[in-house]
């Protein structure tokens, strides 16, 4: 996903708009502490490290070239991690003071989301297969989807509440998080099944693609100089080639 064609293009504006709108947040909440509730430290983490994903994707999406980016990633990572671990033991006895039963719904939720993080994390260090954690966190969505249909509702302080009414009414970024897991390793498997086409409709070749992002999970700028000295020889052999035309 590091290629400046026009797909890719839309979805770093994205991107862009995303990144735009925790920054709002963060300074939102900064400018209202005085009248409401301080943010705890996680939740300026969490806005914090959302952002900066946001901006990895603008970059990766553009082309931009960041330095540190890969270790960047990975420390954006260990933080999500951290963050929504966090949240997910405060929502799972938050839970089950509320219902017995969806405790459970609460460790299937935060476990897709988790080990979505871990499947990226698996991406950017080359450690194990990234596919397995994708097929856990799916397995941890199903389990959750049908735990939450079997505990539609339960009493609360005399009022019926809705187990989506109390997952959809989370303030923390992990829907989001999930959505676009879903829709980027879905856009994978159904890309590598020949069902949907690929992002890529430049003028590069297709091998500029993975040269690309060789170089951009590389701290080394040497490695990284190499995508743009082989943009520097493809575009002289392309000019030689129209001028003999």
């Amino acid at each position: 996903m590091a290629q400046n064609s026009y797909g890719l293009k839309l979805i770093g504006i994205a991107c862009f708009g995303f990144f735009l709108t925790f920054l709002h947040e963060i300074f939102f909440s900064q400018l209202n502490s005085a009248n409401e509730r301080v943010p705890s430290w996680i939740s300026y983490t969490e806005l914090v490290v959302v952002s900066v994903t946001a901006l990895i994707f603008l970059a990766r999406n553009l082309s931009i070239d960041i330095a540190f980016i890969n270790s960047l990633w990975i420390g954006s990572l260990i933080l999500l991690m951290v963050v929504f671990s966090f949240h997910g033991v405060n929502h799972f006895r938050e839970a089950r003071a509320i219902n017995e039963g969806w405790d459970i719904v609460s460790v299937f939720y935060y476990s897709a989301v988790i080990l979505f993080v871990m499947a990226w994390m698996s991406d950017a260090l080359g450690f194990l297969n990234s596919l397995l954690f994708v097929i856990g966190s799916v397995t941890a969505l199903l389990g959750f989807l049908v735990s939450a249909r079997l505990m539609l509702s339960n009493k609360n302080d005399g009022e019926n509440l809705s187990i989506w009414e109390y997952f959809g009414d989370f303030k923390n970024k992990s829907a989001i998080l999930l959505i676009t897991c879903l829709l980027v390793y879905g856009y994978n498997v159904l890309y590598s099944a020949d069902v949907l086409p690929s992002l890529y409709h430049g003028n590069l070749p297709p091998g500029y693609h993975e040269l690309v992002e060789d170089g951009e999970q590389s701290d080394d700028p040497a490695i990284r100089e190499k995508p743009r000295e082989f943009k520097a020889a493809y575009d002289k052999f392309v000019s030689k080639y129209a001028a003999k035309e």
